[in-house]
Protein backbone atom coordinates (compact mmCIF):
# COMPACT_ATOMS: atom_id res chain seq x y z
CA UNK A 1 0.00 0.00 0.00
CA UNK A 2 1.35 3.42 -0.84
CA UNK A 3 2.20 6.37 1.84
CA UNK A 4 -0.87 8.26 1.00
CA UNK A 5 -3.25 5.48 1.09
CA UNK A 6 -2.26 4.06 4.68
CA UNK A 7 -1.91 7.83 5.64
CA UNK A 8 -5.97 8.27 4.02
CA UNK A 9 -6.71 4.68 5.94
CA UNK A 10 -5.33 6.33 9.01
CA UNK A 11 -7.28 9.24 8.90
CA UNK A 12 -10.57 7.14 8.32
CA UNK A 13 -9.75 5.38 11.56
CA UNK A 14 -9.38 8.07 13.04
CA UNK A 15 -12.51 9.94 12.09
CA UNK A 16 -14.34 6.26 12.96
CA UNK A 17 -13.34 6.70 16.44
CA UNK A 18 -14.45 9.45 17.16
CA UNK A 19 -17.62 9.16 15.76
CA UNK A 20 -18.11 5.46 17.57
CA UNK A 21 -17.31 6.95 21.00
CA UNK A 22 -20.42 10.15 19.93
CA UNK A 23 -22.81 7.71 19.23
CA UNK A 24 -21.71 5.58 22.83
CA UNK A 25 -22.17 9.40 24.79
CA UNK A 26 -25.73 9.10 26.67
CA UNK A 27 -24.97 12.90 28.04
CA UNK A 28 -28.00 14.36 30.53
CA UNK A 29 -31.51 13.76 30.14
CA UNK A 30 -33.10 15.85 27.58
CA UNK A 31 -36.26 16.87 29.56
CA UNK A 32 -35.94 20.28 30.73
CA UNK A 33 -34.05 21.16 34.42
CA UNK A 34 -33.14 17.32 34.57
CA UNK A 35 -29.42 16.75 34.90
CA UNK A 36 -29.33 12.72 35.20
CA UNK A 37 -26.89 11.13 32.91
CA UNK A 38 -28.50 8.80 30.05
CA UNK A 39 -27.16 5.26 30.70
CA UNK A 40 -30.19 3.76 28.58
CA UNK A 41 -31.28 3.75 24.93
CA UNK A 42 -35.06 4.66 24.56
CA UNK A 43 -37.50 2.82 22.02
CA UNK A 44 -39.25 4.94 19.20
CA UNK A 45 -42.23 3.09 19.39
CA UNK A 46 -42.91 0.41 22.07
CA UNK A 47 -41.12 -3.28 21.76
CA UNK A 48 -43.92 -4.91 23.69
CA UNK A 49 -47.03 -3.03 21.78
CA UNK A 50 -46.64 -1.73 18.44
CA UNK A 51 -44.05 -3.64 17.53
CA UNK A 52 -44.99 -6.84 18.50
CA UNK A 53 -47.44 -6.40 15.81
CA UNK A 54 -44.59 -7.20 13.43
CA UNK A 55 -42.01 -8.97 15.83
CA UNK A 56 -44.28 -11.58 17.81
CA UNK A 57 -41.14 -13.66 18.50
CA UNK A 58 -39.25 -10.33 19.22
CA UNK A 59 -37.38 -10.33 15.56
CA UNK A 60 -37.87 -8.16 12.57
CA UNK A 61 -36.05 -6.75 9.67
CA UNK A 62 -35.22 -3.01 10.02
CA UNK A 63 -33.49 -0.64 7.20
CA UNK A 64 -30.24 0.56 7.88
CA UNK A 65 -27.90 2.63 7.24
CA UNK A 66 -24.09 1.53 7.48
CA UNK A 67 -20.24 2.70 7.34
CA UNK A 68 -19.01 6.39 8.31
CA UNK A 69 -17.19 7.03 5.00
CA UNK A 70 -19.30 4.69 2.57
CA UNK A 71 -22.68 4.42 3.40
CA UNK A 72 -24.40 0.99 2.53
CA UNK A 73 -28.22 0.91 3.05
CA UNK A 74 -29.45 -2.39 3.21
CA UNK A 75 -31.83 -4.80 5.19
CA UNK A 76 -30.86 -6.21 8.53
CA UNK A 77 -32.97 -8.72 10.28
CA UNK A 78 -32.72 -7.78 14.36
CA UNK A 79 -34.26 -8.02 17.41
CA UNK A 80 -36.35 -5.41 19.19
CA UNK A 81 -34.30 -5.30 21.93
CA UNK A 82 -31.19 -5.37 19.82
CA UNK A 83 -32.25 -2.75 17.65
CA UNK A 84 -29.87 0.63 17.31
CA UNK A 85 -32.28 2.31 14.58
CA UNK A 86 -35.71 2.22 16.36
CA UNK A 87 -33.22 3.40 19.87
CA UNK A 88 -31.93 6.59 21.01
CA UNK A 89 -29.88 8.27 23.56
CA UNK A 90 -31.70 11.15 25.08
CA UNK A 91 -33.58 10.03 28.38
CA UNK A 92 -33.51 9.11 31.90
CA UNK A 93 -35.00 5.73 32.86
CA UNK A 94 -36.91 7.93 34.69
CA UNK A 95 -38.32 10.26 32.31
CA UNK A 96 -38.17 7.94 29.48
CA UNK A 97 -41.12 5.92 31.33
CA UNK A 98 -43.11 8.81 32.47
CA UNK A 99 -43.67 10.93 29.44
CA UNK A 100 -44.61 8.23 27.30
CA UNK A 101 -46.88 6.41 29.76
CA UNK A 102 -50.33 7.22 27.79
CA UNK A 103 -49.14 6.05 24.66
CA UNK A 104 -47.44 3.04 26.17
CA UNK A 105 -50.14 1.54 28.18
CA UNK A 106 -51.99 -0.20 25.04
CA UNK A 107 -54.88 2.60 24.93
CA UNK A 108 -53.90 4.49 21.61
CA UNK A 109 -56.12 7.40 20.67
CA UNK A 110 -55.00 8.41 17.20
CA UNK A 111 -56.82 11.09 17.02
CA UNK A 112 -55.85 12.56 20.21
CA UNK A 113 -53.89 15.90 19.25
CA UNK A 114 -52.10 15.13 22.93
CA UNK A 115 -50.98 11.44 21.65
CA UNK A 116 -49.97 12.52 18.31
CA UNK A 117 -47.51 15.48 19.86
CA UNK A 118 -46.27 12.38 21.80
CA UNK A 119 -45.24 10.54 19.40
CA UNK A 120 -43.43 13.32 17.11
CA UNK A 121 -41.79 14.50 20.32
CA UNK A 122 -40.11 10.69 20.58
CA UNK A 123 -39.53 11.04 17.36
CA UNK A 124 -37.69 14.37 17.06
CA UNK A 125 -35.85 13.85 19.96
CA UNK A 126 -34.38 10.74 18.05
CA UNK A 127 -33.34 13.03 15.08
CA UNK A 128 -32.50 15.60 18.24
CA UNK A 129 -30.06 13.19 19.11
CA UNK A 130 -28.54 11.93 15.72
CA UNK A 131 -27.76 15.64 14.79
CA UNK A 132 -25.51 15.78 18.13
CA UNK A 133 -23.35 13.26 17.61
CA UNK A 134 -22.36 14.56 14.40
CA UNK A 135 -22.18 18.18 16.17
CA UNK A 136 -19.77 16.84 18.66
CA UNK A 137 -18.11 14.50 16.15
CA UNK A 138 -17.39 17.40 13.80
CA UNK A 139 -16.08 19.42 16.79
CA UNK A 140 -13.69 16.61 17.72
CA UNK A 141 -12.44 16.86 14.46
CA UNK A 142 -12.33 20.49 14.08
CA UNK A 143 -10.31 20.46 17.71
CA UNK A 144 -8.03 17.40 16.81
CA UNK A 145 -4.60 18.27 16.40
CA UNK A 146 -3.59 15.06 14.34
CA UNK A 147 -6.56 15.00 11.76
CA UNK A 148 -5.22 16.34 7.99
CA UNK A 149 -5.65 19.79 8.30
CA UNK A 150 -7.99 19.76 4.37
CA UNK A 151 -9.93 17.50 6.36
CA UNK A 152 -10.47 19.53 8.94
CA UNK A 153 -11.78 22.45 6.39
CA UNK A 154 -14.27 20.20 4.70
CA UNK A 155 -15.45 19.70 8.13
CA UNK A 156 -15.71 23.67 9.03
CA UNK A 157 -17.72 24.02 6.18
CA UNK A 158 -20.40 21.06 6.46
CA UNK A 159 -20.42 21.72 10.41
CA UNK A 160 -22.14 25.10 10.51
CA UNK A 161 -25.30 23.30 8.80
CA UNK A 162 -25.79 20.48 11.33
CA UNK A 163 -25.77 22.85 14.49
CA UNK A 164 -28.44 24.88 12.59
CA UNK A 165 -30.17 21.74 12.09
CA UNK A 166 -30.06 20.59 15.77
CA UNK A 167 -30.92 24.02 16.88
CA UNK A 168 -34.07 24.26 14.85
CA UNK A 169 -35.06 20.80 16.23
CA UNK A 170 -33.74 22.15 19.94
CA UNK A 171 -36.57 25.22 18.95
CA UNK A 172 -39.32 22.91 18.63
CA UNK A 173 -38.56 20.45 21.22
CA UNK A 174 -39.05 22.95 23.08
CA UNK A 175 -42.60 24.19 21.81
CA UNK A 176 -43.84 20.81 21.78
CA UNK A 177 -42.49 20.98 25.57
CA UNK A 178 -44.49 23.89 26.30
CA UNK A 179 -47.42 22.40 24.92
CA UNK A 180 -47.41 18.99 26.41
CA UNK A 181 -46.16 19.78 29.81
CA UNK A 182 -46.13 23.34 30.53
CA UNK A 183 -49.81 24.85 30.09
CA UNK A 184 -49.60 26.20 26.36
CA UNK A 185 -52.71 25.61 24.35
CA UNK A 186 -51.38 26.78 21.42
CA UNK A 187 -51.27 23.40 18.93
CA UNK A 188 -48.55 24.56 16.43
CA UNK A 189 -48.71 21.54 14.82
CA UNK A 190 -50.94 19.89 12.69
CA UNK A 191 -51.68 16.11 11.80
CA UNK A 192 -53.35 14.13 9.17
CA UNK A 193 -54.38 10.26 10.10
CA UNK A 194 -55.61 7.75 7.89
CA UNK A 195 -56.19 4.25 7.82
CA UNK A 196 -54.38 1.73 5.68
CA UNK A 197 -54.50 -1.97 4.33
CA UNK A 198 -52.58 -3.84 6.18
CA UNK A 199 -49.03 -4.62 6.03
CA UNK A 200 -46.04 -5.44 8.70
CA UNK A 201 -44.05 -2.04 8.75
CA UNK A 202 -43.48 0.12 11.87
CA UNK A 203 -41.64 3.91 11.43
CA UNK A 204 -42.25 7.02 13.98
CA UNK A 205 -39.83 9.36 12.16
CA UNK A 206 -38.84 12.95 11.22
CA UNK A 207 -38.45 14.16 7.51
CA UNK A 208 -38.26 16.66 5.25
CA UNK A 209 -37.01 20.07 6.46
CA UNK A 210 -33.16 19.84 5.58
CA UNK A 211 -31.10 23.26 5.78
CA UNK A 212 -29.15 24.60 2.72
CA UNK A 213 -25.84 25.50 2.87
CA UNK A 214 -25.54 28.72 4.45
CA UNK A 215 -22.83 31.66 4.54
CA UNK A 216 -22.31 31.59 8.16
CA UNK A 217 -18.96 30.62 10.02
CA UNK A 218 -18.85 27.06 12.52
CA UNK A 219 -17.93 30.10 15.36
CA UNK A 220 -21.36 32.43 14.37
CA UNK A 221 -23.83 29.13 14.21
CA UNK A 222 -22.30 27.73 17.68
CA UNK A 223 -23.34 31.32 19.05
CA UNK A 224 -26.90 31.05 18.05
CA UNK A 225 -29.50 30.55 20.83
CA UNK A 226 -32.42 28.86 19.66
CA UNK A 227 -34.58 30.17 22.67
CA UNK A 228 -33.38 33.81 22.12
CA UNK A 229 -36.48 35.93 21.31
CA UNK A 230 -36.34 36.87 17.24
CA UNK A 231 -34.83 33.02 16.81
CA UNK A 232 -36.20 32.30 13.19
CA UNK A 233 -35.67 28.17 12.38
CA UNK A 234 -34.47 27.51 8.58
CA UNK A 235 -36.09 24.38 8.34
CA UNK A 236 -39.75 22.67 9.40
CA UNK A 237 -40.01 19.38 10.96
CA UNK A 238 -42.43 17.06 9.39
CA UNK A 239 -43.43 13.81 11.04
CA UNK A 240 -44.41 10.17 9.92
CA UNK A 241 -45.87 7.62 12.48
CA UNK A 242 -46.95 3.90 10.58
CA UNK A 243 -48.94 2.39 13.25
CA UNK A 244 -49.50 -1.63 13.06
CA UNK A 245 -52.37 -3.10 14.02
CA UNK A 246 -54.20 -6.79 14.11
CA UNK A 247 -55.96 -6.02 11.26
CA UNK A 248 -54.64 -2.41 9.46
CA UNK A 249 -51.71 0.19 9.54
CA UNK A 250 -52.68 3.86 11.06
CA UNK A 251 -50.86 6.30 9.65
CA UNK A 252 -50.25 9.92 10.56
CA UNK A 253 -48.26 12.51 8.70
CA UNK A 254 -47.86 16.09 10.94
CA UNK A 255 -46.45 19.17 10.01
CA UNK A 256 -45.74 22.66 11.76
CA UNK A 257 -49.35 24.34 11.19
CA UNK A 258 -48.94 27.55 9.01
CA UNK A 259 -45.90 26.21 7.81
CA UNK A 260 -43.78 28.12 4.83
CA UNK A 261 -43.30 24.63 3.15
CA UNK A 262 -46.47 24.11 1.78
CA UNK A 263 -45.75 20.98 -0.18
CA UNK A 264 -44.80 17.15 0.85
CA UNK A 265 -43.54 15.69 -2.44
CA UNK A 266 -45.63 18.23 -4.60
CA UNK A 267 -48.84 17.59 -3.01
CA UNK A 268 -50.01 20.51 -0.97
CA UNK A 269 -50.69 20.50 2.38
CA UNK A 270 -53.83 21.73 2.47
CA UNK A 271 -54.63 18.75 -0.14
CA UNK A 272 -53.46 15.69 1.98
CA UNK A 273 -57.15 15.20 3.41
CA UNK A 274 -58.73 14.89 0.61
CA UNK A 275 -55.77 12.99 -1.69
CA UNK A 276 -56.96 9.61 -3.39
CA UNK A 277 -56.08 5.96 -1.41
CA UNK A 278 -53.79 5.21 -4.34
CA UNK A 279 -51.89 8.66 -4.29
CA UNK A 280 -52.05 8.84 -0.93
CA UNK A 281 -50.34 5.25 -0.37
CA UNK A 282 -47.71 6.10 -3.06
CA UNK A 283 -46.82 9.68 -0.68
CA UNK A 284 -46.33 7.30 1.84
CA UNK A 285 -43.85 5.10 0.30
CA UNK A 286 -42.36 7.70 -1.03
CA UNK A 287 -41.66 9.50 2.24
CA UNK A 288 -40.59 5.80 4.02
CA UNK A 289 -37.88 5.60 1.28
CA UNK A 290 -36.40 9.14 2.34
CA UNK A 291 -36.25 8.37 5.85
CA UNK A 292 -34.14 5.82 8.13
CA UNK A 293 -36.04 4.76 10.77
CA UNK A 294 -38.23 1.91 10.14
CA UNK A 295 -38.77 -2.04 10.06
CA UNK A 296 -40.81 -4.40 8.48
CA UNK A 297 -41.61 -8.15 9.70
CA UNK A 298 -39.41 -10.83 8.55
CA UNK A 299 -42.35 -12.59 6.49
CA UNK A 300 -43.01 -9.21 4.70
CA UNK A 301 -39.20 -9.40 3.82
CA UNK A 302 -39.12 -12.39 2.33
CA UNK A 303 -42.57 -11.84 0.38
CA UNK A 304 -40.52 -8.43 -0.97
CA UNK A 305 -36.91 -10.32 -1.35
CA UNK A 306 -39.34 -13.00 -3.70
CA UNK A 307 -40.96 -10.33 -5.64
CA UNK A 308 -37.83 -8.09 -6.51
CA UNK A 309 -39.03 -5.28 -4.11
CA UNK A 310 -36.51 -5.17 -1.86
CA UNK A 311 -33.78 -4.17 -4.95
CA UNK A 312 -36.92 -1.31 -5.89
CA UNK A 313 -36.84 -0.02 -2.04
CA UNK A 314 -33.04 0.04 -2.66
CA UNK A 315 -32.96 2.08 -6.00
CA UNK A 316 -35.75 4.60 -5.00
CA UNK A 317 -33.28 4.79 -1.94
CA UNK A 318 -30.21 5.24 -3.92
CA UNK A 319 -31.74 7.81 -5.85
CA UNK A 320 -33.63 9.67 -3.27
CA UNK A 321 -30.52 10.44 -1.76
CA UNK A 322 -28.30 11.40 -5.00
CA UNK A 323 -31.14 13.89 -6.11
CA UNK A 324 -30.83 15.43 -2.44
CA UNK A 325 -27.33 15.65 -2.86
CA UNK A 326 -27.78 17.20 -6.41
CA UNK A 327 -30.42 19.46 -5.09
CA UNK A 328 -28.48 20.30 -2.24
CA UNK A 329 -26.54 23.85 -3.63
CA UNK A 330 -29.78 24.72 -5.40
CA UNK A 331 -31.76 27.67 -4.36
CA UNK A 332 -35.04 26.34 -3.44
CA UNK A 333 -37.04 29.20 -2.04
CA UNK A 334 -37.05 27.56 1.50
CA UNK A 335 -38.29 24.20 0.15
CA UNK A 336 -36.68 21.16 0.38
CA UNK A 337 -36.87 18.18 -2.36
CA UNK A 338 -38.99 16.04 -0.14
CA UNK A 339 -41.05 19.41 -1.15
CA UNK A 340 -40.46 19.78 -4.71
CA UNK A 341 -40.67 16.45 -5.73
CA UNK A 342 -43.92 15.28 -7.40
CA UNK A 343 -45.13 11.78 -6.07
CA UNK A 344 -43.20 8.78 -7.35
CA UNK A 345 -44.58 5.58 -8.85
CA UNK A 346 -43.73 2.76 -6.15
CA UNK A 347 -46.59 1.62 -3.85
CA UNK A 348 -45.56 -0.77 -1.03
CA UNK A 349 -48.87 -1.81 -0.48
CA UNK A 350 -49.21 -3.63 -3.81
CA UNK A 351 -47.54 -6.29 -2.12
CA UNK A 352 -50.07 -9.06 -2.35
Amino acid sequence: MSKKGSYSKQQDALSEKFFSAEKKFGGQCRYPGCHQNVDMRSHILQERGILNHIAPDGNFIEFTVGGLHHPEHRFERTGVNATKMFTFRGLCGTHDNALFEEIENGEYEFLNYRQQLLFSYRALLNELSKAEVVVRFHRKLIDCSNYDLSRKKRTQSMAPRWILAAKDLYYYKHLMEQELWFGDHNQRFEFHRRVLPKIDIATSAVFGGAIRPVAITYLQAQAINPLHIGFTPLSQPRFIHLIPRATDLVSIVGYVKHSSQRKIKGVLISEIEELPDENFRKLISDIVVSIQTWGISESLYETWEHQGTITTILDAIESFVTGSQQLISLPTNGQTATDTEPIGTFNMFDTP
